[in-house]
């Protein structure tokens, strides 16, 4: 991991927390950052995990 954080990371964090804890209290946890390369971010949070594909990345 890079210590440079792309932009979209603090955004996908927010998001991912959302949907952690939609239907259940938030924890104290923070999100954690799995892989944050030029193609590709992934994040999870408890048990959801979200991955963001740079504009024209191959999705697989």
């Amino acid at each position: 991991m890079t210590t440079d954080a792309h932009p979209l990371l603090p955004a996908l964090e927010a998001r991912v927390r959302e949907t952690a804890h939609a239907r259940t209290p938030a924890c104290p946890c923070g999100a954690a950052t799995l892989a944050d390369r030029p193609d590709a971010t992934v994040v999870r949070h408890a048990g959801t995990v979200a991955k963001a594909h740079a504009a024209g990345a191959d999705p697989a």
